[in-house]
Parts: C-alpha cells; sequence; structure tokens
C-alpha cells in the first residue's frame, strides 16, 4: 500500500504542477509579467517543485515570486516579507544557514515595520527559524 501512497502523492503533484502551468500561461497572457497574482501562483510551483525534491527549481521559483512581489508591491510590503520569510524557511530546510539566516533577518525588520509584535505567530516561528540557523553557523 505504501508504493500506491506515494504513486497517488506523485500523480497528484504532476497534476498540480500542469494546473499551475496553465494558469501561469493564462496570467501572463491576461495580467502581464508583474502582476501580484503571478506571484501566488509561482510560489505555489515551488511548494511543487520542493515536494518533488526538485530543489534548485524550487528555489528558482521561491525567487522570481519574491521578484514579482517587489515589483508590483515594493519590498516593504507585507506580501513581499510573507515571501521572503518563505524562501528563509526553504534554506533552513536545505540547511543553508547563512543564507536562512540573511532573509530571516530581514524578514524580521519588515515584521517589526509592520508592528508584529514578538507575540505573533509570524514573528516567534522567524525566531525559531533564526535559533536553528544559529546553531548550525
Amino acid at each position: 500500500h505504501i508504493g500506491r501512497e506515494g504513486e497517488y502523492c506523485k500523480n497528484t503533484l504532476d497534476l498540480s504542477m500542469e494546473f499551475y502551468r496553465k494558469a501561469l500561461k493564462i496570467q501572463r497572457t491576461t495580467l502581464g509579467d508583474k502582476h501580484i497574482d503571478l506571484a501566488i501562483t509561482i510560489d505555489g510551483m515551488g511548494d511543487v517543485y520542493e515536494k518533488r525534491r526538485q530543489y534548485d527549481k524550487a528555489l528558482l521559483s521561491y525567487r522570481k515570486a519574491l521578484e514579482v512581489r517587489k515589483a508590483a508591491l515594493g519590498e516593504h510590503h507585507i506580501y513581499f516579507a510573507i515571501t521572503m520569510h518563505q524562501l528563509g524557511k526553504y534554506f533552513v530546510r536545505r540547511k543553508d544557514h547563512l543564507a536562512a539566516m540573511k532573509c530571516l533577518t530581514e524578514t524580521l525588520r519588515l515584521y517589526k515595520l509592520h508592528r508584529m509584535g514578538n507575540a505573533h505567530p509570524r514573528v516567534r516561528e522567524i525566531s525559531q527559524n533564526l535559533e536553528i540557523a544559529w546553531a548550525h553557523l
């Protein structure tokens, strides 16, 4: 049964990626290359790539989503910060602790700019991820 479950997951990821690619094509045609909706789709593609263990493609997707959000909203917008947080968590999972520190420190700065206090769940999560990264430097 485990093999079947793995096959089901793989098929689901393949189908997800197919839908993301179709959505991205439609979005680019109708909205242009710098619309915020593209960032959401590209970020989702990064999640699928990461689940498929295609880490280089995942990283490219997360960085592209960050670039689109920066172009659409600016680098101080909360959605830019959320994508930066996602990228930092990716680096923690990949054990690239120096890159994680850079992303998470910047994310924390942006969250504080948006008046998220230490009790906010995102701030607590960053603090935990920063501790992990610090412990491995």
